[in-house]
């Protein structure tokens, strides 16, 4: 259980890193060309935002921006490996670390980033994420807690983001419905995730941990 929650801490910590030093894991989170029919390869997956209420891109530039990344449990052991290695970790200590791992979040993990121009709007506690699969039946939801926004400098809006662990194992290709309590809409956001393409390694451990 203590190796549980080591990974959760240190991965957790990455996250928290990231969003002190005012920046976001990938640049195509915070795109701001996204439209409905667009794909974008994000962490190495293709994503496809199927729906959304943003529907021109003048719209976007003034600051509503959605959008979701996703990262594999084995992308996530291969990064994470590579630290191991890089680090002296005994082959015993990795195997016992990925085992854990694959016990606690075997779905990897789901990355929200939005953006607003009105403070209040942007915190993660209105938002939540419901995962369906291809044949659009649930197979888990996030209702996000309290996390106060950061403001994008020189730009005049404010942002979010988190990553979600996943306990439940994930098929190809499943969607990402991203849901804003303060709308009026039953559902805000669709998105397709896609497998993995051949240039699908993620960065964000690795770059994080180096410095």
């Amino acid at each position: 259980m203590r190796i549980i929650f080591i990974i959760l801490f240190l991965i957790s910590c990455i996250a928290s890193t990231i969003a002190q030093e005012g920046k976001v894991p990938n640049a195509l989170l915070s795109d701001y060309g996204w439209l409905d029919g667009n794909t974008a390869v994000i962490f190495g997956h293709p994503t496809t935002m199927i729906y959304g209420q943003v529907t021109t891109k003048r719209e976007t530039v003034s600051g509503y921006v959605t959008n979701v990344g996703y990262v594999s449990l084995s992308q996530t052991l291969e990064s994470l490996g590579k630290i191991w290695k890089a680090t002296d970790k005994s082959s015993e200590y990795a195997n016992r670390m990925a085992d854990s791992l694959r016990n606690v979040v075997p779905g990897g993990y789901v990355y929200l980033y939005i953006e607003r121009p009105i403070e209040n709007s942007t915190n993660l506690q209105y938002f939540f994420i419901i995962i369906r699969d291809k044949n659009d039946k649930t197979v888990y939801s996030k209702y996000f807690t309290y996390k106060a926004p950061n403001i994008a400098n020189g730009i005049g809006t404010w942002w979010n983001y988190v990553a979600t662990e996943i306990p439940v194992e994930l098929e190809y290709p499943f969607y990402i419905y991203v849901n804003d309590k303060q709308s009026e809409y039953l559902s805000d956001f669709k998105f397709r995730i896609e497998d993995v393409t051949a240039n699908g390694t993620v960065e964000i451990f690795e770059s994080t941990l180096s410095n």
